[in-house]
């Protein structure tokens, strides 16, 4: 008797041990069946992580690089208005800055010349004709402007859209107008890629190239408001010498 009882007890411990490993065993199974799936997921995360890592730099470093290169308006909405006024009230600043693509024209001989040949002097391009009254106004007014101004830093072009250039270049000389450049642009088309409407109009360069603004119409720019002006954005533009201007 207390040997099948020894022997009930046996198979009753070989019972429950073999359950206890086919429960380890499903456990285990079950375990593999849960995370089989993520490790194949995980597995190709790693794989293509460098690929995914790749456009990801490439946007990050494209965004710093605009914000580092958008242009800031050189000045505070109050100054632009003390600045656009008297004189020059219809001057418009541009803040975008933006430099113009390969703006051409000519001289008086028929040379091709291109505006960034003046890069490192403040530009103020004038779009005029013979026939324009406002025009010939304003004339007088840049050249004794351009006196006024350093002429190491800065220069005025007037661009005659005239067809006929010698009617252009004979009253320039009998304005007395000596110390502007005269160039023309019979064919219009620094006028239609500058976007200008209209004439006489005023286009103001920095010494990098970049438009600082225009002003549409006739302006008396020897006045100190002018004046003014143009020398407040050639020092916030970083193109006044004021060494020498105390020389």
């Amino acid at each position: 008797m207390n040997q099948s009882r020894t022997q009930r007890n046996d198979l009753v411990v070989f019972q429950y041990n073999k359950r206890q490993r086919n429960q380890e065993a499903e456990q285990v199974t079950s375990t593999h069946v849960a995370t089989g799936p993520l490790l194949v997921l995980f597995s190709l995360l790693l794989v293509s992580l460098p690929f995914l890592a790749f456009p990801l730099s490439q946007l990050v470093a494209q965004t710093k690089n605009q914000e580092t290169t958008a242009a800031k308006p050189l000045f505070e909405t109050r100054i632009k208005s003390f600045l656009a006024s008297g004189a020059v009230r219809n001057f418009r600043f541009t803040d975008s800055l933006q430099v113009p693509d390969k703006v051409s024209f000519r001289d008086e001989l028929g040379k091709t010349r291109l505006l960034k040949e003046w890069r490192g002097k403040t530009i103020l391009l004038n779009f005029w004709a013979p026939w324009c009254e406002p025009c010939r106004k304003e004339l007088p007014s840049m050249q004794h402007l351009r006196l006024r101004l350093d002429q190491q830093d800065f220069e005025i072009i007037a661009l005659n859209i005239d067809n006929d250039v010698k009617r252009g270049r004979a009253y320039l000389d009998r304005l007395g107008i000596k110390n502007i450049l005269s160039m023309v642009d019979t064919d219009k088309a620094a006028f239609k890629q500058l976007a200008a409407i209209g004439i006489p109009t005023s286009i103001l360069f920095d010494c990098k190239g970049r438009e600082l603004g225009r002003l549409k119409g006739s302006a008396v720019w020897n006045a100190d408001a002018a004046i003014l002006l143009v020398k407040s954005l050639m020092r916030a533009s970083g193109c006044y010498d004021e060494e020498r201007e105390k020389l």
